[in-house]
């Protein structure tokens, strides 16, 4: 079936490209294992083919060109191998993190309405993005402590001539001001997932909450709070500023709860304390604030 689909997006590549899909589809057939460069292939052709898109021209260390997310066109510049973006842009797209957020948000405002959202653990950006393309009039808030992932989001905004959102090369935690040394995540540099740690070297990555976050950009209500962070959700959420002051601030909670990192149940049962309610349950768990 991968090979099916992979012959049927070679007409949309350039000739290079074209080469390296026929070479992975012959060593698929074959006993031989595939380069990194093929694997990543692999899953840029299969994301073209689920989102009817298309590469259109290749850099030194880049492709660029277009598919569709949540029903919108989306331009892209990915990097190579070397880098996670292909990767994190599969993962959005087969795993389907995000749908049952995009249902409740399809169900509650309109292509007009004017969103507060906040992105704690933003990577390249595909979610800020994905809320830009369907939500023009949105205001997205971009927290993410890896400074190249920072660039490649400010690039992807670039081209796609969208503005709306403020960029904070922190890490998400309770308190602002301290300092997290940057680890690489379980999964692997493919998925360029980090995770924090705190520090006392000043040199490393400072720190904001979310409640600063309100404070810097002047905020009354968050219409979406999504938090993927690699493990430090427990200390947002469990920390004291977290509090039923800031909860009544915020609408919905779209959270990937890393079990094998955190306690789950004390970060739901937190949740439920300050009268949030899940409605889906899946990779990404979305809560609604039931007072609002």
């Amino acid at each position: 079936m991968i090979i099916l689909k992979i012959l049927k997006q070679i007409h949309k590549l350039p000739l290079s490209i074209t080469i390296a899909g026929c070479m992975y589809c012959i060593k698929k057939l074959t006993p031989l294992k595939s380069t990194k460069k093929e694997a990543n292939l692999k899953k840029l052709i299969l994301c073209l083919d689920k989102g009817n898109g298309k590469v259109s021209k290749i850099g030194s260390n880049s492709y660029f060109g277009y598919l569709t997310l949540y029903d919108k066109k989306f331009n892209f510049e990915l990097r190579n191998e070397q880098y996670s973006d292909v990767g994190i842009l599969y993962e959005f797209m087969f795993e389907n993190e995000f749908d049952d957020l995009f249902s409740y948000l399809s169900r509650n405002f309109t292509s007009d309405s004017i969103l507060n959202v906040v992105d704690l653990g933003g990577n390249i950006g595909l979610f800020c993005l994905s809320i830009l393309l369907k939500y023009p009039k949105a205001n997205t808030i971009y927290v993410e402590p890896d400074i190249d992932a920072v660039k490649q989001y400010k690039s992807l905004l670039a081209f796609n001539n969208l503005h709306n959102s403020n960029i904070f090369n922190l890490a998400a935690a309770n308190q602002s001001d301290n300092y997290v040394e940057l680890n690489q995540g379980p999964r692997g540099p493919e998925n360029a997932g980090f995770i924090t740690k705190l520090s006392e070297n000043s040199t490393n990555i400072k720190t904001i909450s979310v409640s600063n976050i309100i404070q810097k950009t002047n905020i009354n209500l968050i219409d979406v709070l999504k938090i993927d962070i690699e493990g430090a959700e427990e200390d947002v959420i469990l920390g004291n500023t977290f509090d039923e002051i800031l909860a009544k601030k915020i609408k919905c909670i779209a959270i990937e709860i890393h079990d094998d990192q955190v306690d789950r149940f004390k970060i739901e049962s937190k949740l439920e304390s300050l009268n949030f309610i899940k409605i889906f349950n899946n990779r990404v768990d979305v809560f609604v604030n039931n007072l609002l």
